[in-house]
């Protein structure tokens, strides 16, 4: 009969890096398996996002979330892969817990006690990963030539390709310039503009710079 942790206590040596300043990072995390080494013992892990004061899988943000690794007899150490994806969504930080979830010996017998055969060290059962805001999470202010302010409705305003060229008649006496902002729409933001000769002469007269506030 199986006692003492026969089949091992698993835990979370490390997880490297510990967060992902791009896209596309690939994680690895050790598993450590103390105590006994006896039989094939699957381990299950699972990738979770910090909501609030819950939390849920991170399906979005890791091309694989779950996953399952075999410990062979005697087998002391395993290394699991984690990518980050590759998305265009901005974000601000993200904080996520690498965890184990469960283990099981192959042979289908647990013992007499929790703790007889394999089981997860609830102490080092997780780790800590942060994925930084990316994709411009505060925005990338632009002027546009649209006549209208972008609605809510309309998502994310993509970063433009090419500069907005507008036309007016020289008695017009003022223009009006929308500067509207992209990607992301976190956090106060302030920008400075100011006008610049090109064909047109300003007469000598010095510019001031002006500011727009998100």
């Amino acid at each position: 009969e199986k006692s003492d942790n026969a089949n091992g206590v698993f835990s979370i040596r490390t997880c490297s890096p510990s967060q992902a300043l791009t896209e596309t990072t690939t994680v690895s995390c050790t598993v450590d398996r103390q105590r006994g080494d006896d039989g094939n013992v699957n381990v299950t892990w699972g990738v979770f996002q910090s909501l609030g004061a819950g939390e849920v899988e991170a399906a979005d943000d890791f091309i694989a979330s779950k996953g399952m690794m075999v410990f062979n007899a005697g087998e002391r150490l395993k290394t699991f892969i984690l990518t980050v994806k590759d998305d265009d969504i901005p974000e601000v930080d993200e904080i996520f817990h690498i965890r184990l979830l469960t283990v099981a010996s192959t042979d289908g017998s647990q013992g007499p006690t929790n703790t007889s055969g394999a089981s997860i060290d609830l102490s080092k059962s997780s780790s800590v990963f942060t994925i930084v805001k990316n994709d411009h999470s505060n925005g990338v202010l632009q002027f546009s030539n649209r006549t209208h302010p972008p609605s809510p409705d309309e998502g994310i305003l993509p970063v433009a390709t090419e500069e907005p060229t507008i036309k007016v008649y020289e008695e017009a006496g003022t223009i009006a310039l929308m500067v509207v902002r992209a990607q992301g729409t976190a956090g106060f933001v302030t920008v400075e503009w100011r006008t610049t000769d090109g064909t047109a002469k300003s007469s000598g007269i010095s510019t001031p710079d002006y500011q727009v506030c998100f």
